[in-house]
């Protein structure tokens, strides 16, 4: 079990990469624990779990790099970051 919903969000973002560990493209859209509901048994709530993710995905110098420069498409992670919270 991961120690605080941050570490969940950094598996999927590091530094220097925004990453899905189970494959190369964008994480799917469908959860796969649809039972799963916020808030969760820890008390977090969907917006603070979207809070969480948002800012470690805008926290990485390779979205500071590249946000001045291109259209950058977070949203899947962030989702994909909130569905691993809510499990």
């Amino acid at each position: 079990m991961f120690s605080s919903p941050l570490n969940v969000a950094r598996l999927y973002i590091s530094n220097d990469r925004i990453t899905s560990p189970d494959s190369a493209g964008p994480p799917p859209d469908n959860p796969l624990h649809e039972d799963d509901t916020f808030p969760t048994p820890g008390g977090i709530s969907e917006q603070t779990a979207n809070e969480l993710c948002r800012d470690a995905v805008e926290q990485t110098d390779v979205y500071d790099s590249c946000i001045n420069y291109a259209a950058i498409e977070t949203a899947h992670y962030v989702r994909s970051c909130v569905e691993d919270i809510k499990v």
